[in-house]
């Protein structure tokens, strides 16, 4: 039997960043808070040192080894509206080589909030099962 594979779960906003570390088990090994880690406030560097920082915290607060290359990363970021700002985001995240896999989108209002889109991802994606305590209503496919 393969081991669970680990992910980063990022909700990047105006005004605060959450951070989640946890694997295909179901088990969610950190949870970090940051400010927030808008692109058009830090711009894109600005944006990826921010993350990686955030990542490295949670990574730490997961007992997992300094500079781990995760499974996935999943990064969600206020304001990257436009095609071409989801794929700079897009391609400085694979630069910053947190994840074997990675994927950027944007949160907004023809989105569901925060967390439960990650969540709704992670848990109706082949590989990826539903965290461990909770509980999500039946949702249209996305």
């Amino acid at each position: 039997m393969s081991s669970p594979r680990v992910y980063v779960a990022i909700d990047g906003g105006n005004s605060k960043t959450h951070v989640v570390i946890g694997d295909t088990e179901g088990n969610v090994f950190s949870f970090v808070r940051g400010p927030g880690s808008s692109p058009h406030l830090l711009g894109v560097p600005g944006t990826i040192a921010l993350l990686g920082s955030l990542i490295g915290q949670a990574v730490a607060k997961a007992g997992q080894p300094a500079g781990q290359l995760l499974d996935r990363a999943e990064v969600y970021i206020a304001g990257a509206d436009l095609p071409v700002e989801v794929d700079g985001l897009m391609k400085a995240v694979g630069e910053a080589s947190w994840a074997r896999e990675h994927r950027v989108d944007r949160m907004g209002e023809d989105r569901l909030p925060h967390f439960l889109y990650l969540l709704y991802y992670l848990t109706t994606t082949p590989g990826w099962k539903l965290f461990r305590g909770v509980v999500l209503r039946r949702l249209p496919a996305l």
